[in-house]
């Protein structure tokens, strides 16, 4: 999905880039060529340098950048059910490989990425510590839709808890991808619709500005 994305993000770029480099041309035979070099280089530079940093933030999962690039509409969305998933996911296999449910807990709120599944992961690990069922606990936070919490009680009293997982699993993950589907679609659409208009207001300044000097010349 991350692949699709960046692959529906190159011809943007690509446009992007040819609005950088031609549209300043005119400074060549206005001005001269450093001119137009130097204007260039001051938004080529620090757009790549931008786009490095943004590309290294991503794929060494940097908390910080992570949280405002999936405070976009749709991305967010992704993030908090691929979280799920992974929670469904990671609980499953360790109650498949025999875990205890507290270590199971503990193990899937850290999978996550996600602090506030980390903090009920640790809590959980105390619930049970007491004696406590997770599913009671479950009912008392709201970090979970009520059809999680319903399927895990269910599965917990009638031992059906794994299957009701994978179920869970299969559920969020189908909902992460609509919503990355979503997101890689309209995203690289919108950033194209906006470099086309970036380019539309330099092409209509610069014929503005012909004209305009053609009419001063004629008025001479």
């Amino acid at each position: 999905m991350a692949t699709k994305a960046a692959g529906a993000a190159v011809y943007p770029l690509l446009v992007l880039h040819f609005a950088i480099i031609v549209l300043p041309a005119e400074k060549i035979f206005s001005e001269n060529l450093t001119a137009y070099l130097t204007t260039v280089t001051s938004v080529l530079v620090p757009f790549w340098i931008l786009l490095v940093v943004l590309t290294l933030a991503v794929m060494k999962k940097v908390r910080a950048v992570i949280r405002v690039i999936t405070l976009l509409p749709l991305l967010k969305s992704y993030r908090k059910n691929q979280a799920l998933a992974d929670l469904c996911f990671t609980l499953h296999a360790f109650l498949t490989a025999g875990c205890r449910i507290d270590v199971a807990w503990f193990g899937a709120g850290e999978a996550t990425g996600i602090k506030r599944y980390s903090q009920i992961g640790l809590e959980m690990v105390q619930v049970v510590r007491d004696g406590k069922p997770p599913g009671e606990y479950l009912k008392q936070t709201s970090a979970f839709s009520k059809d999680f919490v319903q399927l895990y009680c269910n599965g917990e009293k009638t031992g059906q808890l794994e299957k009701n997982l994978e179920f869970l699993q299969r559920q969020y993950q189908n909902v992460a991808e609509n919503k990355m589907s979503a997101a890689s679609f309209w995203y690289p659409k919108l950033l194209f619709a906006g470099i086309a208009l970036y380019i539309a207001f330099k092409v209509l300044s610069f014929y503005f500005g012909y004209f305009r000097q053609i009419g001063e010349m004629l008025e001479m």
